[in-house]
């Protein structure tokens, strides 16, 4: 059985959605950025495939490029 896409969010996670809002950046801007490992706190969820923000997240600067 497949869980449904409105699942309750994992204890003490923050979506994506609410996270973008918090930062005032778009929810895609903030997928691209978890995708690449810019946000401190970001997982993926092994059943859904969402991403969830746990505190204490924070927005990484780019990595230095010499």
């Amino acid at each position: 059985m497949m869980p449904s896409d409105n699942a309750p969010p994992p204890a003490g996670a923050v979506s994506v959605r609410a996270f973008a809002e918090r930062l005032g950046l778009s929810e895609d801007l903030i997928r691209k950025y978890c995708l690449q490992g810019r946000i401190f706190g970001a997982r993926k969820h092994p059943l859904t495939k969402k991403w969830w923000i746990y505190p204490p997240a924070k927005l990484l600067p780019p990595p230095v490029k010499w």
